[in-house]
């Protein structure tokens, strides 16, 4: 119950810290024409909620304590996986690095279990409000290795920090409709189930 109070009080610090961001999508632009796999993202005007998040810490940040996130996704049908997309921002009130592990997990007995495939990337946009009436695209694009995935087969979308950035603090903002469902979330002894608020992210390929 502790550890579970303390994910959510880091929302509640994180969505009270407002900063300007520079709103636009950004990370690897795509040139080859990508199928949508997965998507929670909301409609153009509307992605992701910018006022909530939940912090991405490395074990050496401000808060004193790691903090990963994942959520699971189980397809309909086999897909291969080439992109993945997150509502993902620098959180620099918490720590120093800007450096975070985006991946597909494997699943073990309901929590994420291995990465099969990630990529480290940095240079993130700050954490902000895009305040009303904006257009809210600040949606990292991060290009992984082809991932094979078998369909009814539970895989988890996990953001870490990159190992060569113990400091990195960052924050992955909420669903634009705030929706709720299964998270699981690792304080730096292993991961745990909870239900919580989603963040938004998609996964493309073909």
């Amino acid at each position: 119950m502790k550890k579970i109070l303390f994910v959510v009080a880091l929302v509640l610090l994180s969505s009270l810290t407002v900063y300007a961001a520079d709103v636009r999508e950004y990370g690897v632009p795509t040139r080859i024409s990508l199928k949508k796999i997965y998507s929670n993202l909301g409609p153009p005007a509307d992605l992701f909620d910018c006022e909530e998040a939940w912090l991405i810490l490395g074990p050496d940040s401000d808060y004193g304590e790691q903090q990963w996130i994942g959520f699971p996704v189980t397809l309909s049908k086999p897909a291969t996986v080439t992109q993945l997309r997150a509502a993902m921002f620098y959180f620099y009130d918490g720590g120093t690095g800007n450096d975070f592990n985006v991946g597909i997990w494997s699943d073990s007995s309901g929590v994420p279990g291995k990465e099969i495939h990630g990529a480290n990337k940095k240079g993130y946009l700050p954490y902000g409000e895009c305040g009303i009436g904006l257009r809210r695209k600040g949606i990292l694009h991060v290009n992984i290795k082809p991932t094979k995935l078998k369909a009814k087969t539970q895989y988890w979308m996990v953001i870490r920090n990159a190992k060569n950035s113990p400091d990195a603090s960052g924050a992955w903002d909420f669903t634009y409709n705030l929706s709720e469902g299964a998270q699981a979330y690792n304080l730096g002894s292993g991961w745990n189930p909870q239900d919580a608020y989603i963040s938004a992210f998609a996964w493309y390929g073909r």
